[in-house]
């Protein structure tokens, strides 16, 4: 029976790891992605000195379209010589979209800085937890009126959008990387900007490539450990909360079966990933997460041999809370490697 359990999870979390997203590049070279719901519209955006800005959005011209790549300029501000051309390539890989940006500026100019920025919903993400990949910063998307203070060099940015999933932008280079509120400009997103060229000087000898792969990580099995946390607190406080009247769930199935419980979890945690990896659902980086089974086997010999509310609390609830955490970063830094590795 608890074999059969443990596979209904398995197949439970290869079936979630199907986390498909659709895009349009439009004629002007706008991405937008979604997962049924907007996700991202991906623009070329740049700033003259002054901060007078331009984008692909509103200031396209002389666009045209070859199969998947989209070619136009920007309308620089009126006191920038010249125009900044960009291509824009959209396509579908396996389990990401991949965006390949070429920026280059007509004529000789001094510009703030130009960037890939994406425009991610606040509506949607507002208080969901963002992380920027190299600097290791996370942090909830702020209210309106907050700051957003998450900026510095980094390969991707990933955002949680529920249900166990979370949003992942990987730039195939290290770049400059800023969040920022444009709710405090009047608009309605949040703006994730990679810097292409800094402030300085461009030319028509400049030409800078940026590629990205998107996609949307199933971090189902991190969340597990979550409910694990739960299960071992509840283990922890069963002969009291039997002698309260308090029914949770392990006071109802026993000490025993909440120990399988977290078991279970375990299994699914770690066996859904490898699962995945096998059958090509989940890129091979993400076996990442196996480094950590160490302490997974040493969160489990407490919770399996352990009565005493100290060792659970210390061994059980803090290790695993440890674990959830350990596993999200290896997970997601597999996902993000796999990116990087496709380019």
């Amino acid at each position: 029976m608890l074999r059969f359990i443990a596979a209904v999870a398995l197949l439970a979390g290869l079936r979630a790891s199907a986390a498909p997203l659709s895009f349009e590049l439009t004629d002007a070279g706008v991405l937008k992605v979604s997962d049924g719901q907007p996700l991202a519209r991906a623009i070329v955006n740049m700033h003259a000195v002054g901060w007078a800005g331009a984008n692909n959005e509103t200031q396209a011209e002389g666009t045209s379209r070859e199969g998947d790549t989209v070619r136009g300029a920007v309308r620089l501000p009126a006191q920038l010589a010249g125009k900044l051309g960009y291509s824009v390539t959209a396509t579908k890989e396996d389990y990401a979209l991949k965006a390949h940006y070429s920026l280059r500026f007509t004529e000789a100019t001094e510009i703030q800085g130009a960037y890939i920025s994406f425009m991610l919903p606040a509506a949607r993400l507002q208080g969901r937890q963002a992380t920027l990949w190299r600097t290791g910063q996370s942090r909830p998307l702020p209210a309106q009126g907050e700051s957003a203070n998450l900026s510095g060099p980094a390969c991707a940015f990933s955002v949680e959008i529920g249900e166990g999933k979370s949003f992942v932008i990987a730039s195939a280079a290290t770049a400059a990387v800023m969040v920022q509120d444009n709710r405090v400009y009047g608009a309605s997103d949040y703006e994730v900007r990679f810097s292409v060229f800094g402030n300085a000087k461009v030319g028509p000898a400049l030409v800078a490539d940026r590629s990205f792969h998107i996609l949307i990580a199933n971090t189902a099995e991190v969340a597990a450990l979550v409910d694990g946390i739960l299960v071992v607190n509840n283990l922890r406080d069963i002969a009291n909360d039997r002698a309260k009247g308090k029914r949770t769930l392990a006071t109802v199935i026993g000490a025993a079966a909440t120990r399988m419980h977290y078991a279970l979890l375990l299994v699914f945690a770690y066996g859904s990933v490898a699962a995945g990896a096998a059958i090509g659902a989940l890129p091979a980086p993400a076996l990442l997460m196996m480094l950590s089974l160490p302490a997974a086997w040493a969160a489990w010999r407490v919770v399996r041999t352990e009565s005493a509310p100290l060792p659970l609390t210390l061994g059980g609830i803090r290790a695993t809370a440890q674990l959830h955490m350990r596993n999200g970063l290896l997970l997601s830094a597999g996902l993000v490697a796999a990116a990087g590795l496709l380019r």
